[in-house]
């Protein structure tokens, strides 16, 4: 599990399916009762105000569907 989870945050999955991964996160979340748009503002958070670097081949914030909900 270590050696495949270091892998996708190194390499990512390629932007089509990071976008694809995103939107079926907030469309499950809402499913169960959660806000949607909580990954995007928890994103912003993290990595906009505190300067984080995404890790690996991740896409920046402002190419991810959730981070403008």
């Amino acid at each position: 599990v270590g050696a495949g989870l270091k892998m996708l945050l190194e390499t990512g999955l390629g932007p089509e399916l990071e976008h694809e991964a995103d939107v079926k996160g907030a469309e499950m979340a809402a499913i169960l009762g959660y806000d949607p748009r909580a990954l995007g503002s928890y994103l912003k958070r993290t990595f906009a105000e505190e300067r984080v670097a995404l890790p690996g081949t991740h896409p920046p914030l402002v190419a991810r569907p959730l981070t403008g909900l």
